[in-house]
């Protein structure tokens, strides 16, 4: 997040243990997500600037990517929301309906005394950035209170495509449960001067993005209710196909006529289809011929129901007559549902496929190679050097003599010619024995690597669940 000019986190990245997390390591991978974010940022300055008609264009430009990735990737939304816009904080206090103490432990009667909104990338006021309050206000009479969130309701909020940051206080101690700071907690994470960008790990991105893009992922994925739909019901999609045939050859038929006057018109003939009547003063008007096609109330709903249908998962099921009926039919359903799902620890990758493509990408990343060299370097660096050592077939003595902490040791300037012989053996049997391991160990690596980058260009522009919900193929190739 463009706060400050502080330093980026370069914390190693771990393995992330969520799906939410998985989901935010591949999803700042993704060269789409990250070409949205430096055009969120460019939209955003030009937004920011002097130019009244630049300044609308660019508003409109954010809000279309922002409305379309609403709707096909609420992740990502939420995620370029965090990374590129400056928050809407909001301070609450909260107090007691005066009268109704004993419905406080029923969650009622609690009002908003205060509400305070602020945008910026400091939680605090000043002259170039002054907050809004609203104050409660008790009604003469018996008409009430007119609480500050209605207020605050009623005048409408700041336009901000950024996230809101909330924090709710009270004086009364029976209404602390209800309270929290994550205006505090924006303000501790980014006090050292520290970044949000899409180069953050999931352990260094704020707290509040972690619980909000946790929630959208979860809310995503169909955490939810079942419901029997009724879009198909008392509606025929053919009698609508029919109609709009109908209006396109209606509309071509005019098309056709119209030109046919033109014609009878240059030839100093009388127009048809829409002849001119006259009007007061010498005028004339002319009465155009309509081809209208109108969608109904009912068939407009139809049309949202079947985008919201369209991101999920539809069975067909008969109709079940008796209770005898269901138990066959669930079992079949049963057997569907879980037949091309994964298991919890393997959905969007298990540990083994994160570990390799975390370490290949790392050194993809450092050293400018391309994904085979990381491979290649990771093997011969890292991987298994217990393994290579045992392959190898070298004696104990003189691995011990020749490696210090599993890195072979060149002999110094004053070593005997035997001892050199001896290094060399060393030398070229471990030479072997890591072509072994490499061949062995390559093609499962590349396999992992490849699953991975699979799942990255699967989180964006739209997250393709058919990809998401792929089982990662544990098939070794070879002894390994």
């Amino acid at each position: 997040m463009g706060h400050g000019s502080g330093h980026v986190m370069t914390a190693p990245v771990s393995i992330p243990d969520s799906q939410a997390a998985k989901l935010w390591e591949l999803l700042r991978r993704n060269p789409r997500f990250r070409r949205t974010e430096r055009r969120l940022r460019e939209l955003e300055t030009i937004r920011q600037g002097e130019d009244s008609r630049a300044r609308d264009r660019a508003a409109g430009s954010v809000l279309r990517i922002l409305t379309a990735l609403a709707r096909w990737n609420p992740c990502a939304e939420t995620a370029l929301r965090w990374l590129v816009f400056p928050p809407l904080f909001i301070r609450r206090e909260i107090a007691c309906e005066p009268g109704r103490e004993a419905d406080i432990a029923r969650g009622k009667a609690v009002v908003v005394e205060t509400v305070r909104l602020g945008w910026g990338w400091h939680p605090q006021a000043s002259e170039s950035n002054p907050w809004t309050d609203f104050q409660s206000e008790h009604l003469p009479g018996s008409r009430g209170l007119h609480s500050a969130q209605s207020k605050a309701n009623f005048h409408g909020w700041p336009l901000c495509p950024g996230p809101e940051v909330e924090a709710v206080t009270s004086y009364d101690s029976r209404l602390q449960r209800q309270c929290h700071d994550a205006i505090g907690e924006w303000t501790a994470h980014f006090a050292d001067g520290r970044r949000f960008t899409p180069d953050s790990p999931w352990p260094d991105t704020p707290p509040g993005f972690r619980r909000t893009f946790a929630a959208r992922w979860n809310r995503f994925c169909g955490r939810g209710h079942v419901a029997e739909t009724d879009f198909f019901q008392d509606w025929n999609l053919a009698s609508l196909a029919a109609r709009a045939t109908r209006t396109v050859k209606t509309a071509n038929d005019l098309v056709r006529e119209l030109v046919g006057d033109l014609d009878r018109v240059r030839r100093g003939q009388s127009e048809t289809v829409c002849p001119p009547v006259l009007a007061g003063k010498g005028g004339s008007l002319r009465q155009v011929p309509q081809a209208g096609f109108q969608l109904s109330e009912t068939e407009q709903q139809r049309l949202f129901l079947f985008d919201d249908l369209a991101r999920r998962r539809v069975f067909a099921l008969p109709h079940l007559l008796t209770r005898e009926d269901v138990v066959p039919v669930l079992n079949e359903l049963k057997r569907q549902l879980l037949k091309e799902l994964p298991e919890t620890h393997q959905l969007l990758g298990t540990p083994e496929f994160w570990s390799d493509f975390i370490a290949v990408d790392a050194i993809t990343r450092a050293e400018a190679v391309d994904t085979g060299e990381s491979i290649r370097r990771l093997i011969y660096r890292s991987h298994e050097m217990k393994l290579v050592l045992e392959r190898s077939g070298l004696p104990p003595g003189l691995i011990r003599r020749h490696f210090q902490n599993d890195a072979l040791v060149a002999p110094g300037p004053g070593a005997s010619a035997v001892q050199r012989r001896e290094w060399e053996k060393v030398k070229s049997r471990l030479g072997e024995s890591i072509r072994e391991v490499n061949q062995r160990k390559r093609p499962t690596i590349k396999r992992r690597v490849e699953f991975m980058h699979t799942m990255v260009n699967a989180v964006f522009p739209r997250l393709n669940l058919a990809v998401l919900l792929a089982k990662p193929q544990h098939k070794r190739t070879g002894k390994e």
